[in-house]
C-alpha cells in the first residue's frame, strides 16, 4: 500500500479526457460510502447531485479554460442511501502523466459544517438578527441574515465603511469603536427611522491586538415603539395621577388649572393650551388659565381671548374621540364635565404638521376628566362654604359671616382709627304674622324684608340675617354718625310700607338699634370689640322696641341697666307663672253708663314683685310679650276675671248683663289655643250667661296685625264674645276700616279725654268719633275720665260708657251692679 492509500484525506484521480475515475483511496470510499469497485471507471458527474452536475461541469471547464492549476469548490455527492454528503474539493491538474493528464482531487467531508451553516443561515434569514464581521478600517467583511431592505446599507459598508454609512448616527458607531478598543459593548440606537439593538465583541489576532469585531444587530423597532408607548403611557398616568392628587388636596383651584395646562403643553409639545369656562346665562366664556410656550408671557396669564370653540371634530365630521381612521386636527378641544353641558373647555393648539393621535386624544380626555372632578370638588366646597356663611332662605350673609366681617372691621378701626357702624334690626310683630298667616307667609315676609334692606342700604354696606326676624347692617367705610343714622332712617321708612301677604294687607315695622365705634374710644373710655358692638346695637334695638317699635335709637350706656332690669323681670315673672301665679293680682275698675249705673268692670292685672313692690302692667306686660310669656299670663287673667265675674249673680230681668273687660295681646289672638281656652273658661264660669265677656285689643295692634287678627276676632265674635277696640283715636286710626271690622265697640284713648274741656279740637274729635261709632252701631267707652267736667261733657256728647278715676278706682273686688256712681 503506497502513500496514496494511506492518507486519511480522501483522494481521487480523474482522467481529464475520459472524465472517469481512475483511482480512489479508502478515505474517499468512506466519505462517499461506496466500495472502490463502485467508483472506479465511473464518470465524475454521475456521483454528483443531479442539481449540481451542470454547475460543477461548467465551473471545471471555466477553470481549465482559464488555465488554473488548482481550485476549490464545494460539491454535493449522493450516497447509495440517497443521503447527501458535502465535500470541499481541492482540484489539481497533473498534466505530465500518460496515457492522459488527470485531475487529482482532495476530498474533505464538510457535511456537518455545511449543515450547521445552513441552520445558522436559516435562523439568520428568518429573524431580524444580522451577523457581521467588521475589520479595523470599518469595512464589513462578512454579513449574514441581512434583510432585503438593509442590503443596500451592508453593500455600502463593504465598499466604504460603517463609519461613513452611519456617520450621522453616533450611537450606532459607539459600540463598534469600543470593541475596536478591545472591550465588549452593546447599545440601542436609532437609524434611518428604525431602532436596533447591537452587541459587539473584539476578535484578537495572533499578536494580541484587535484584528476585527463581530457584531450581532437586531431590529427592535416594534419593541422600542412599544416601550416608548409604555413610557408615554406611564408619563401620562403619572401626570393624571399627580393632577388627581392636586384635585383632591389643593386648596387653590388656580394651581390645579395652571399645573394641568402646563403639563399638557409640555407632554403634547403644544404651542398653547387654554382652559376656558363655558358661557353662563347670557354671559361670555371667561379664560380660566393659559399655558403659552410661544411667547415670553408666563403660563397662567389671564388674557382676553376669542370665545372657546366646541369639541374639535375630525376631517370626516365626527367627534375626534370616536373610533375611525380620521383623527382630530389642531386645535384639539375637549369638554371638562358633561359633553352636553361642560363646565369648561380644554383646548390644545399645536403648529407642527399632523393630526392628534387617538392616544393623545385619550390622554387629553383623561386630563379633562380629572379637571371635571376637581371643578366639581371646588364647586361643592364653594357651595358648602356659601351655605355655611349665608342664610338659606334670604340668601343674605348669616350671623357667622357678619361676625367674621365685623371682627375684621373692628380690628381695622382700632388700627387705623376709623369708624364702624352697626345696625341691629328686629321686625315688630313678625311672630303674629307667622302664627296667623302661616310659615310660608312668614318666609315670604323675611324675603321681602331682605330685598328692602338690600335696596335701602349703600353699596358699601353689608346686610346680614342674624336669626329669625333679626337682621343687621354693617357700615364699614369710616362712616359719619349722620350717615349711619341716614341708613337707619331709610330702613325704618321702607319697612313701614304696607305689604300684602297671603292675599292679606299687612303692616310690619322694624325696630333698629344703632351702635358706633368712633375714631376714638367712647365717652366712658370703653373700647368696644366686635361682640360688644353687637350687644350694644342689640340693646338699642330693644330700647326702640319698648318705645313702640317702628323707630331707631342710638345706643346709650343707660340701656345696659335697663336690660339687666328687664332680664330680672322676665326671670321673676317666669318663676311666678310656673309657681301658681301667687304674686299676680287682678283689680277691677268699673265702667259706668251716662245715667251713673255700673255696667261692668275692666280687669287690670298687677304683679306684687318681691323687690319692686306692686307693678303696673306697663312694667311687665311688654316683657311678657317679648319673652313668650304673654299667652300663659293672658290665660290666667282670663280665667281669673271670668271666675270672679261669675260672682255677680243673675241680672235683673230686662237689664243688660254686666260686662267684664279683659285686655288681649295680638300674640294671644294668633295663638291657636285661644278659642279653645275662651270656650272652656266660659263653659266653666258662665254657663248660665251671668255676664258678658268683652275682649279689648288696642287700635295700634289691630292696625299693625289687621290681616293676622281679623279671622280670630270673627271667631270670638261668633262665640258671643264682645270685641272692643282700645286706645282709639290717637295715632294710626282705622276710621275707614271700621265698617268691616268684627268689633262691637271702641274705647277712646285717655289722651283725647284729658283735653276735652280745654281744647275745642279734641272735643270735636271725640264728638266725631262718637257719632261715627253710633252710626255704625258701635258702643263708645270714654277712658281716662278724671274730672266731673269731663264726665258731664261726655254725657252731653251722648257717650255710652265712662271709665276713669272720677267714676271709680281699681279695686280688688267687683263693683256692685246698679250702684250709681258720682255724677
Amino acid at each position: 500500500m503506497d502513500l496514496f492509500d494511506r492518507i486519511e484525506i480522501g483522494l481521487a484521480a480523474f482522467g481529464l479526457a475520459s472524465r472517469r475515475v481512475q483511482r480512489v483511496n479508502p478515505a474517499t470510499c468512506r466519505i462517499l460510502d461506496r466500495a472502490e469497485a463502485e467508483l472506479i471507471d465511473v464518470t465524475w458527474e454521475s456521483l454528483i447531485h443531479p442539481h449540481d452536475r451542470d454547475i460543477q461541469a461548467a465551473m471545471a471547464r471555466q477553470h481549465l479554460a482559464a488555465g488554473h492549476g488548482s481550485w476549490q469548490q464545494v460539491i454535493r455527492f449522493v450516497r447509495p442511501d440517497t443521503s447527501l454528503v458535502h465535500v470541499l474539493a481541492t482540484s489539481v491538474i497533473i498534466a505530465d502523466e500518460v496515457p492522459e493528464p488527470y485531475l487529482l482531487v482532495q476530498f474533505q467531508d464538510i457535511t456537518h459544517e455545511v449543515e450547521s451553516y445552513q441552520s445558522l443561515r436559516l435562523i439568520a434569514d428568518n429573524t431580524s438578527v444580522v451577523l457581521s464581521l467588521i475589520d479595523r478600517s470599518g469595512h464589513t467583511v462578512l454579513s449574514e441574515g441581512v434583510p432585503e431592505k438593509y442590503r443596500g446599507l451592508v453593500t455600502a459598508a463593504r465598499h466604504t465603511s460603517v463609519f461613513d454609512v452611519f456617520a450621522d448616527h453616533p450611537a450606532a458607531l459607539a459600540p463598534v469603536r469600543q470593541a475596536l478598543a478591545g472591550e465588549c459593548a452593546s447599545g440601542v440606537f436609532e437609524a434611518y427611522g428604525k431602532w436596533f439593538e447591537q452587541s459587539v465583541v473584539p476578535i484578537f489576532g495572533a499578536d494580541g491586538t484587535v484584528d476585527s469585531v463581530a457584531s450581532i444587530t437586531t431590529e427592535v423597532t416594534d419593541r422600542e415603539e412599544a416601550l416608548a408607548q409604555l413610557r408615554q403611557r406611564s408619563a401620562e398616568q403619572a401626570i393624571v395621577a399627580e393632577l388627581g392628587r392636586r384635585a383632591l388636596d389643593s386648596p387653590d383651584p388656580e394651581s390645579v388649572w395652571r399645573r394641568a395646562t402646563a403639563a399638557v403643553a409640555q407632554h403634547l409639545g403644544a404651542d398653547r393650551v387654554t382652559l376656558r369656562e363655558t358661557a353662563s346665562s347670557g354671559g361670555q366664556p371667561g379664560l380660566v388659565i393659559a399655558a403659552d410656550t410661544r411667547s415670553s408671557r408666563p403660563a397662567g396669564t389671564a388674557t382676553t381671548l376669542p370665545a372657546a370653540p366646541g369639541p374639535t371634530r375630525g376631517r370626516d365630521g365626527r367627534d375626534g374621540a370616536e373610533a375611525g381612521p380620521a383623527r382630530p386636527v389642531s386645535p384639539l378641544s375637549r369638554p371638562v364635565g358633561r359633553s352636553d353641558d361642560p363646565a369648561a373647555v380644554l383646548t390644545v393648539q399645536r403648529g407642527t404638521p399632523g393630526d392628534f393621535t387617538d392616544h393623545e386624544v385619550a390622554f387629553l380626555d383623561g386630563v379633562a376628566t380629572v379637571l371635571a372632578a376637581a371643578d366639581a370638588r371646588f364647586r361643592m366646597e364653594r357651595q358648602v362654604h356659601y351655605q355655611a356663611v349665608h342664610d338659606g332662605l334670604t340668601g343674605l350673609p348669616n350671623r357667622t359671616a357678619l361676625l367674621d366681617r365685623l371682627q375684621r372691621a373692628v380690628a381695622r378701626a382700632r388700627r387705623y382709627r376709623r369708624r364702624v357702624g352697626l345696625l341691629f334690626i328686629d321686625l315688630d310683630g313678625f311672630k303674629t304674622v307667622n302664627d296667623s298667616l302661616g310659615h310660608q307667609a312668614g318666609d315670604q315676609l323675611l324675603c321681602d324684608v331682605a330685598d328692602q334692606l338690600r335696596d335701602a342700604v349703600r353699596p358699601v354696606d353689608l346686610v346680614a340675617r342674624m336669626s329669625g326676624d333679626e337682621f343687621a347692617v354693617l357700615c364699614d367705610d369710616d362712616p359719619t354718625p349722620d350717615a349711619v343714622r341716614g341708613v337707619a332712617d331709610r330702613l325704618v321708612t321702607r319697612l313701614a310700607a304696607p305689604r300684602t301677604l297671603a292675599a292679606e294687607p299687612v303692616i310690619v315695622t322694624g325696630s333698629i338699634g344703632i351702635a358706633l365705634i368712633d375714631a376714638h374710644p367712647n365717652r366712658n373710655g370703653e373700647d368696644l370689640d366686635a361682640d360688644g358692638l353687637l350687644r350694644a346695637a342689640d340693646l338699642a334695638m330693644y330700647a326702640a322696641k319698648r318705645q313702640g317699635g317702628g323707630r331707631c335709637l342710638v345706643f346709650e350706656e343707660n340701656m345696659r341697666t335697663d336690660v339687666v332690669h328687664r332680664v330680672e323681670i322676665e326671670r321673676d315673672l317666669r318663676r311666678t307663672l310656673e309657681c301658681g301665679n301667687t304674686d299676680l293680682r287682678l283689680l277691677y275698675q268699673p265702667s259706668v253708663s251716662t245715667s251713673g249705673q255700673v255696667a261692668g268692670a275692666e280687669a287690670l292685672v298687677r304683679w306684687r314683685h318681691p323687690d319692686h313692690g306692686l307693678l303696673e302692667p306697663d312694667a311687665f306686660v311688654p316683657i311678657a310679650e317679648e319673652a313668650g310669656l304673654i299667652v300663659p299670663l293672658g290665660r290666667w287673667v282670663l280665667e281669673t276675671a271670668c271666675r270672679t265675674a261669675s260672682g255677680w249673680g243673675p241680672s235683673p230681668p230686662d237689664t243688660p248683663k254686666p260686662r267684664i273687660a279683659v285686655g288681649i295681646s295680638p300674640i294671644q289672638l294668633a295663638d291657636d289655643r285661644l278659642l279653645a281656652d275662651v270656650s272652656t273658661v266660659l263653659a266653666a264660669t258662665n254657663a248660665d250667661s251671668t255676664f258678658q265677656l268683652c275682649l279689648e285689643i288696642t287700635e295700634a295692634a289691630l292696625v299693625r296685625y289687621l290681616s293676622a287678627t281679623t279671622g280670630a276676632l270673627r271667631s270670638l265674635h261668633d262665640l258671643g264674645v264682645l270685641v272692643y277696640l282700645d286706645d282709639f283715636g290717637f295715632g294710626q286710626s282705622c276710621l275707614g276700616g271700621l265698617p268691616d271690622l268684627p268689633i262691637d265697640g271702641i274705647k277712646t284713648d285717655h289722651r283725647l279725654i284729658a283735653r276735652i274741656t280745654t281744647s275745642q279740637t279734641d272735643r270735636a274729635v271725640v264728638e266725631a268719633v262718637i257719632r261715627l261709632a253710633h252710626a255704625l252701631g258701635l258702643t263708645v267707652t270714654a277712658d281716662g275720665v278724671e274730672t266731673a267736667d269731663q264726665a258731664a261733657e261726655l254725657r252731653r256728647l251722648d257717650c255710652d260708657l265712662l271709665q276713669g278715676h272720677q267714676l271709680g278706682q281699681p279695686r280688688s273686688h267687683l263693683p256692685d251692679l246698679g250702684l250709681a256712681r258720682s255724677q
